[in-house]
């Protein structure tokens, strides 16, 4: 069966179809066979398939739509690519106008990029220092070159160091170079894996820390020589001024004395009062020399005490024992002032040097009674599981609070005109706050201006096992 096309479309050709015409209209056609027969099917919508025009609209607009999308995102993209660049461009040129030395390295540990003065300061190993190359290749090959000077010789060891300092950066490494360069090394890991690293060029800092190294070796030489050489004669003057001190107990003082008495008692008396103002001037030359000594002794001590590795003479200590010395010591100096000097006993023992510890206790004990006038100075104990506390307690002009916390810096003086009523040199606190903190103790002051100050000293006590070592 067919149909005419171009013609009427209700006329039928074939009788073996039936039913109306328009609904074959552009049909879907199917053939089978049934019962032997073949059987062909028109399928068309009820409504018709509609207009070419209806149909071809719709497939423009998603069209529109799909390609303006499209254009849209190939437009953002390539803004995207152009700002990705120039912002890349941008950071490059950043680095590349750092004066000091940038690299980044990715979480392989391979170069990504550094500036040209990154690679000028390696000059011997520059052109390992290419995109791609390996931290450890870029290292060794430096190593290999002579690059670095301090692993001369022990090339291995110093390359496991390096690459330690480079997996686990945790401070500034100084590099130096074959040229006598000094680079201060400073690297960081990021938290990708990545790491960034920076030289900073710090040889003209190194050359003036040398220099002024070897200035201050030179000025301990001096002090030491001169030291020496100053100390032997004013050690024999304290001698001296010591023995003419009490002149009137040399055997030939005394022949002369009762010479003098034999030939008349005005003789005697004239010859008694010569012997007392020259024991007179014999005790103000002993007390300065004694003064110019402890000068000396206190700017030898300041000029090597940050040695840390200076060993002190560690022992059992018994408190009661230091503390009399400086009793003895110092009680003449107080009776002159009329102040009295009490000290408490004990039976404590602490853990250090002896002669150390006496000089802290004699600087303070001695500071005590230099600034009081009236009234004296108490010094007492405490003790507690570990520590013993020694405090000495003065009734002397005190300390204003706002002085307090600048007491132990050295050549620092409460009163410190031109005028001032106390000689010294400002650096026996600070001498015996460094003695204190050696022995792992501390000090601290308590004062009220016009009422006294209070020294305490804590150390350790001495141990059973530090007496057994």
């Amino acid at each position: 069966p067919s149909t005419t096309h171009g013609e009427d479309r209700r006329r039928v050709t074939n009788s073996n179809l039936s039913g109306k015409p328009g609904l074959v209209h552009a049909p879907i056609i199917r053939t089978t066979e049934v019962a032997g027969k073949p059987l062909t099917i028109y399928v068309t919508p009820r409504e018709g398939w509609g207009t070419a025009s209806e149909i071809n609209y719709g497939v423009y607009v998603l069209a529109l739509i799909f390609v303006g999308t499209l254009l849209g995102f190939l437009f953002w993209a390539q803004r995207l690519l152009k700002s990705r660049r120039e912002s890349w461009q941008q950071l490059s040129q950043a680095i590349e106008a750092i004066d000091d030395g940038f690299a980044l390295f990715d979480p392989e540990d391979r170069l990504v990029l550094c500036n040209s003065r990154y690679k000028a300061f390696y000059n011997r190993s520059a052109h390992l220092i290419v995109p791609g190359a390996k931290f450890s290749n870029i290292i060794w090959g430096g190593v290999q070159r002579g690059q670095y000077k301090d692993a001369i010789g022990r090339e291995e060891e110093w390359f496991e160091e390096r690459m330690e300092a480079h997996r686990n950066p945790v401070n500034s490494i100084v590099q130096r170079l074959d040229d006598d360069r000094w680079l201060k090394v400073s690297e960081a890991k990021l938290e990708d894996g990545s790491r960034v690293g920076f030289r900073v060029d710090i040889t003209s800092l190194k050359r003036a820390q040398n220099e002024a190294e070897s200035a201050n070796q030179a000025k301990t030489d001096f002090l030491n020589v001169m030291s020496h050489e100053i100390r032997t004669p004013l050690s024999a003057i304290i001698g001296f001024s010591k023995v003419l001190k009490s002149a009137h107990r040399l055997p030939a003082v005394k022949a002369l004395v009762e010479e003098a008495a034999a030939e008349s008692s005005a003789t005697k008396r004239r010859f008694e009062a010569i012997l007392s103002h020259f024991e007179n001037y014999a005790e103000r030359i002993d007390v300065n020399g004694q003064h110019l000594l402890n000068i000396i002794n206190d700017i030898l001590y300041l000029n090597d005490f940050e040695k840390a590795d200076k060993p002190l003479n560690l022992t059992a200590v018994p408190i009661s024992d230091i503390i009399q010395t400086t009793v003895q010591q110092l009680s003449g100096l107080a009776d002159e002032k009329g102040l009295y000097l009490h000290a408490a006993t004990t039976d404590a023992l602490v853990h250090g040097d002896p002669v150390k510890l006496q000089q802290v206790l004699v600087n303070l004990v001695g500071n005590a009674i230099k600034f009081t006038d009236a009234g004296g100075v108490r010094i007492r104990f405490r003790e507690a599981d570990e520590f013993v506390q020694i405090s000495i307690e003065d009734t002397g002009c005190g300390i204003p609070v706002n002085q307090q916390g600048k007491i132990f810096d050295s050549f620092f003086q409460v009163d410190s005109g031109l005028n001032r009523r106390f000689d010294g040199s400002g650096l026996g606190l600070t001498i015996s706050k460094d003695i204190i903190e050696k022995h792992h103790g501390s000090i601290r002051v308590e004062s009220v201006a016009g009422q006294g100050s209070v020294f305490h000293i804590l150390l350790p006590k001495e141990r059973a096992s530090d007496l057994a070592a």
